[in-house]
């Protein structure tokens, strides 16, 4: 494993890389958000997977038309002018 520590090139472009595995691993929490808001049923519930925190995370990051009483999708957004976030497809 390399450390960034001793690599003067990789130490220099520290903060890049940073922010790239931050955007990875934001890119991978929304993509399971999406799963989870069309399809719950193919995430199964587990001590590691914690419903609660995507329940309020989709609720804040996916764009939505109504949430019903489940929690669940009932339309996506289809994208306009007008909307603050684009729908996803």
């Amino acid at each position: 494993m390399v450390s960034m520590k001793h690599d003067p090139l990789l130490s220099s472009h520290r903060r890049t890389i940073n922010l790239e595995l931050a955007a990875a691993v934001t890119e991978l929490l929304d993509s399971k958000a999406v799963i989870y808001t069309l399809h719950p049923e193919l995430i199964p519930i587990s001590s590691v997977f914690d419903h609660s925190f995507y329940k309020s995370y989709v609720k804040k990051n996916i764009p939505v038309k109504n949430w019903d009483i489940d929690d669940q999708v009932q339309k996506i957004y289809t994208s306009s002018n007008k909307d603050a976030q684009l729908s996803l497809f």
